[in-house]
């Protein structure tokens, strides 16, 4: 039974991620490897979900390369959520606005207002489930950012964050 756990696990991380684009075919088979680990304890931080020196080592140099763009690797899973939505007669798009606040970590940068005492990215998502509550993914992700100063209209206003 646990190899059959196993095999669906690698299905999985294949299917959703064996197709992103990051320019190199080594780095998109680390990001599947990467998803496969990740997923078997996504409640624990990376050294303990990836407890091998190499394998932790393997996740902070991919994390840290620049082709491996958060919008490149979530566009193989959103696709491949569009499509399982394509199958099914009803899907509810549940969406769901986040403030992430990063106002304890002064040395962050890049961060936009969140409110007169934070700091932080806005990320508005959109996931799809169907009336059974199945989920079928992620459709949309829309990370934002106010300026750091309030204008002086008063208006609130946000432009797409990229780090």
């Amino acid at each position: 039974m646990r190899v059959r756990e196993e095999q669906e696990d690698n299905d999985w991380a294949e299917n959703e991620l064996g197709l992103v684009q990051l320019g190199d075919k080594r780095l998109t088979s680390r990001l599947v490897t990467l998803a496969r680990s990740l997923a078997r304890a996504p409640d624990t931080p990376l050294p303990q979900a990836l407890p091998r020196w190499r394998d932790l080592k393997a996740a902070y140099r991919f994390f840290d390369n620049t082709k491996a763009v958060p919008d490149h690797i979530l566009a193989g899973h959103i696709d491949a959520t569009w499509s399982r939505a394509r199958t099914v007669p009803i899907v509810l798009a549940v969406q769901d606005t986040t403030y992430l606040n990063w106002e304890h970590h002064p040395a962050t940068e890049g961060m936009g207002r969140l409110s007169d005492a934070g700091r932080g990215v806005i990320c508005h998502s959109t996931l799809a489930v169907t009336p059974e509550r199945l989920p079928l993914g992620l459709l949309a992700r829309r990370p934002r950012k106010r300026p750091l100063s309030a204008s002086a209209t008063g208006k609130q206003t946000c432009t797409n964050y990229s780090p």
